[in-house]
């Protein structure tokens, strides 16, 4: 028997729900900043307020959405679950490597086809202001183009939804999750990598392709199950 989509939609709706409803929530609440003030006064604001503890902190947590880093963790996500050395679902492996493939795809096509001439805050505030002093982070290499939205951002993201997508959720889970993206989110503007609009919409582009992307992957499982058993 073929697995039709809407059936998926109804098999998993309380977490597609539950997720569609937090995607709208961050919609909303996330556009606040956009809506009483601007990206350019948000990346000021953020670079007056540099600490030691936040510098190091920050450094560190980016470094975890790096293409590289990133790709590595998913892949030794995959082998744990292939050898079942923890409860983790392959499902969640499968859905976190679609979404990838998806947002990266479109976030890359925004930022070199779209907008590509689109540059990064230390560009623009040094361009706005000049003789402006922005604290850096040692060890952290600037970028100046290529701005809008956050590759960064849009992983992040990817990594919760998934998660939530393929685990029943919980107050305690959620909470820890969005902590964990919002701190990857904040980071790139607190770097001066990104504009606050720019993680905004890489957030948004995370959640959406991570649920397009859990639908489809639990499509393709189902069907080949169905070829496969017809088969034997």
């Amino acid at each position: 028997m073929v697995v039709s989509l809407s059936s998926i939609v109804v098999q998993n709706r309380y977490s597609l729900i539950f997720v569609a409803f937090l995607f709208f929530l961050l919609l909303i609440v996330c556009a606040i900043p956009l809506v009483i003030s601007n990206s350019i006064d948000i990346s000021v604001w953020f670079n007056n307020h540099h600490t030691y503890i936040l510098d190091k902190f920050l450094s560190y947590v980016t470094i975890l959405c790096e293409n590289l880093v990133y790709l590595s963790i998913l892949f030794a996500l995959y082998f744990i679950a292939k050898v079942k050395i923890l409860d983790i679902k392959m499902d969640l492996f499968y859905t976190i490597f679609v979404s990838f493939c998806l947002s990266s795809a479109v976030v890359h096509l925004i930022k070199r086809v779209i907008v590509s001439n689109n540059f990064r805050p230390i560009v623009v505030l040094n361009d706005l202001y000049p003789g402006i002093h922005l604290n850096t982070v040692d060890g952290v290499k600037m970028l100046y183009n290529y701005s809008f939205p956050s590759g960064h951002s849009a992983l992040g993201f990817i990594v919760i939804t998934a998660i939530l997508l393929c685990y029943k959720p919980n107050i305690a889970m959620t909470i820890f999750l969005l902590i964990f993206a919002l701190s990857i989110s904040v980071s790139r503007v607190y770097l001066l990598q990104h504009f606050y609009r720019d993680v905004y919409v890489g957030g948004l582009i995370g959640m959406f392709m991570t649920i397009v992307s859990f639908i489809v992957v639990l499509f393709i499982k189902g069907n080949m199950s169905c070829i496969l058993a017809n088969r034997q």
